[in-house]
């Protein structure tokens, strides 16, 4: 095997062992010397590979978040979602989060945890866990990354969200509340599968969803 074919096997095998790691051990207690010793390869070969451990979870993140990214760009494109109304917009991205009920799909509770370590590294953190449709279509703005807020700005301008809205208490409301939301449908997946409910996920998600509709809707 050529040596650069040689590389790019050992990168996509440190990649997928990065990836299983932080599906069966707490994200925080990856490191290089456990990558390399099931690899097979040395620390410095990860270094000259991947530079600092940042370098590859991110890149690690990116590979184990594809399966919804793709999803959920599949979805939003072929909507045409930026062309819809700011209250249209919200619905969509709001209830596309139950994509991650499927098979085959992340983890939501290893996307928290996930969450949590970029999140103590701010610059990679925006481009790590947020949908790239949604990244090409609203940006960043100057107070970090914060979709919603330029989604009620485009409602509230259109007309379809109500004008007197609290945008920083809407957002606090809805970030809030959905992502606790997830973690917990997820924790509950995970450890309660056993049990019968008359509630469905994807029935709590369209249910929040009609809650926040009916708040922030223009009358």
């Amino acid at each position: 095997m050529a040596n650069e074919e040689l590389k790019q096997a050992n990168m996509e095998r440190v990649i997928q062992t990065t990836v299983s790691y932080m599906q069966t051990i707490p994200i925080h207690n990856i490191t290089r010397e456990m990558i390399a010793h099931k690899t097979g390869l040395s620390v410095r070969s990860l270094q000259r590979y991947f530079g600092t451990l940042d370098n590859l979870m991110f890149i690690a993140t990116k590979r184990y978040y594809q399966a919804f990214d793709e999803c959920f760009s599949k979805e939003f494109y072929s909507r045409n979602i930026g062309d819809k109304s700011g209250l249209e917009q919200l619905r969509f991205i709001i209830e596309s989060f139950s994509f991650l009920l499927h098979p085959d799909m992340p983890s939501i509770l290893t996307l928290h945890q996930i969450e949590q370590y970029w999140c103590e590294r701010e610059p990679y953190y925006f481009d790590s866990l947020v949908p790239s449709a949604i990244l090409s279509c609203y940006g960043l703005r100057d107070d970090h990354y914060n979709f919603l807020m330029t989604i009620f700005e485009c409602g509230m301008q259109d007309g379809s969200i109500r004008s007197d809205l609290n945008k920083k208490l809407a957002y606090e409301w809805i970030y809030g509340a959905f992502t606790g939301l997830l973690y917990r449908i997820g924790f509950v997946n995970a450890y309660f599968q056993h049990k019968n409910s008359d509630c469905e996920p994807e029935q709590i998600i369209s249910s929040f969803t009609d809650a926040v509709i009916s708040y922030i809707r223009a009358k």
